[in-house]
């Protein structure tokens, strides 16, 4: 049996930190969704411009009109695969000074965000900005600040997935498998909160699961303070993925040192999430943000036309469900750069046998409701995510009030609830099946102990491979 020199977690550090530096240089500036208005975001930040102004009925921010220029000229390559990056653009893109004197004020998506959802990239930009102020050539330009901000974003996240991995005593290949798919990596390596999202879902999921398994293990402040961290992240950046804390139901009143203490404890942390949520709430009050009339008007249509609405989401559940699977794990760039569809199909078969080993062979046992409900939350979720982009985004696209499409979902929103899977699937009855299934499952050990991150490695090299001759070739 080949011996395992390298643990998983470092493993994965390793992969994340090299192969997401490759991906930060090889991807042009603003090729990911949203980058930009994340972005500008972060520089906003970086410059202690925290919350947007009002002029007028318009909320916005004062934005450099070179920096837009530069932006939206970059955002021409989507869907243009006649139009490459060149050594010549990067070249003089990293040489030339900048300037961001003139401004104009306009909105961006990210405007209303949480501050916190922007910090990491922010400590990127700024440490651009005060190595550029050496230079005699004067501020360097933007290509430099992303690769800064992307870089912070790629560290900072591989770091928090490097401590889910290690502290979770359960489904560490599926962990592992989830955090390192191509689309998890390429969100990594560029400017987004999505990424963040996942490995903070990955972080909390991880930190229960040691609690709820460890034995004689003692509740402490640092593990009050660190779900507090993580559940104002998902409260305000993604609320619909907040249902992950569940498992928290789970966890024996013993560890608290009692259910009064338990009670103390978690009475705290709800309290302390939003009192948080409340405070960074505070600057966006004195905002008269406008509502568009098609969205009013969309949501009184959900509203009073329940019964309905449903039948238009589940319809489009079931109608998206392949090409998100694909969008999920396979499309790259400004939703523009797709893989090979046979990578689509080992992409998923790796992770389906990677999760079977894991559920069967962990062991773990949970509560039915548990897994039950975790279902029936996930569901809910995904139907929570449809509906928002029912009410908020697609009247604004299609112009139509009550339609039949729902536009806008796209399928890195889906990444986080495949941490969910091993949790749904872990109660007596699989243990029971497992215990069947103990020679077949002896005989898979070597291959899943040794070689469990062949298949990722491999589609990650094609991942690299596309995204080359889609930008460079």
């Amino acid at each position: 049996m080949v011996k395992n020199r390298i643990s998983i977690e470092s493993m994965f550090l390793i992969l994340s930190i090299f192969i997401g530096i490759i991906l930060v240089f090889i991807v042009p500036p603003f090729q990911s969704p949203d980058e930009d208005s994340h972005f500008l975001k972060a520089y906003l930040i970086s410059n202690r411009d925290f919350f947007p102004e009002q002029h007028g009925k318009d909320i916005g921010y004062d934005i450099p009109i070179n920096l837009d220029t530069y932006i939206q000229d970059k955002k021409n390559f989507m869907s243009d695969y006649e139009k490459k990056y060149t050594y010549n653009d990067q070249y003089y893109e990293q040489l030339l000074s900048f300037s961001y004197d003139v401004k104009k004020f306009r909105d961006i998506s990210t405007s209303q965000s949480s501050i916190v959802a922007h910090i990491i990239p922010a400590i990127g930009v700024k440490i651009a900005s005060l190595i550029g102020s050496f230079n005699d050539n004067g501020p360097v330009g933007p290509a430099v600040l992303l690769q800064f901000a992307r870089i912070a974003c790629l560290l900072v996240y591989s770091i928090i997935g490097y401590f889910a991995i290690r502290i979770t005593p359960k489904f560490k290949k599926s962990f592992f498998t989830i955090l390192m798919l191509p689309s998890s990596l390429f969100l990594r390596s560029m400017v987004t909160y999505d990424s963040l999202i996942l490995v903070i879902t990955a972080l909390s999921l991880a930190k229960m699961l040691q609690i709820y398994c460890a034995k004689n293990y003692e509740f402490k402040k640092k593990d009050m303070f660190l779900f507090i961290i993580c559940g104002y992240i998902l409260l305000n950046i993604k609320t619909v993925y907040s249902f992950v804390f569940l498992l928290m139901f789970a966890i024996p009143n013993q560890k608290y040192g009692g259910m009064k203490n338990k009670i103390k404890y978690y009475s705290i942390m709800i309290a302390s999430v939003l009192l948080l949520t409340l405070i960074l709430k505070i600057p966006y009050l004195r905002l008269d943000i406008p509502t568009n009339s098609l969205i009013t008007k969309q949501v009184e249509f959900v509203i009073h036309n329940p019964f309905k609405y449903l039948k238009i989401v589940f319809s489009n559940i079931i109608g998206q469900a392949k090409i998100q699977s694909y969008w999920m794990v396979g499309t790259y760039g400004l939703l523009d750069t797709y893989v090979p569809v046979l990578l689509i199909y080992m992409i998923y078969i790796n992770l389906i046998f990677i999760l079977l080993y894991d559920i069967l062979s962990e062991k773990l046992k949970l509560s039915i409701w548990i897994g039950v409900t975790y279902f029936i939350l996930t569901i809910t979720s995904i139907i929570a995510v449809y509906t928002s982009m029912y009410t908020g985004w697609t009247p604004i696209v299609t112009n139509e009030v009550g339609g039949n499409a729902i536009t806008g979902v796209q399928g890195r929103y889906f990444l986080p609830y495949l941490l969910i899977i091993p949790f749904i699937f872990s109660n007596k009855l699989i243990v029971s099946l497992s215990n069947r299934l103990k020679k077949v499952l002896k005989k898979c050990d070597n291959y899943f102990n040794n070689f469990y991150y062949l298949e990722s490695v491999l589609n990650i090299v094609i991942m690299i491979f596309m995204l080359i001759a889609r930008y460079w070739i």
